[in-house]
């Protein structure tokens, strides 16, 4: 199912030390490929996912919609909620 989300590109606002450790910032850029229900997919990001929410003690993250993108090239699942600003392509005008 398409949501508004797919193929656009979004900061993660969540403030997540794991994402810090991994990408050297708290609010690294993902493109999002669709909503995706970490429960139904046994891939490495949904085993990241639930192990991230429950080393923050967030079960709230078990509920509601996810979505998997791209970070750097690597597959995460994030909540809903920790999607941030979208992140516009700059362009530059012709010279």
């Amino acid at each position: 199912m398409a949501s508004q989300f797919d193929g656009k590109t979004f900061h993660i606002k969540c403030g997540s030390k794991y994402f810090e450790a991994k990408y050297n910032t708290e609010h690294p850029i993902i493109t999002i490929e669709g909503e995706a229900d970490f429960q139904k997919n046994y891939n490495p990001g949904s085993f990241l996912y639930v192990g991230r929410c429950l080393a923050e003690g967030r079960p709230e993250l078990f509920r509601g919609k996810t979505y998997y993108g791209k970070v750097n090239g690597l597959g995460e699942y994030i909540h809903q909620s920790e999607i941030g600003d979208e992140v516009i392509p700059e362009v530059n005008p012709a010279k």
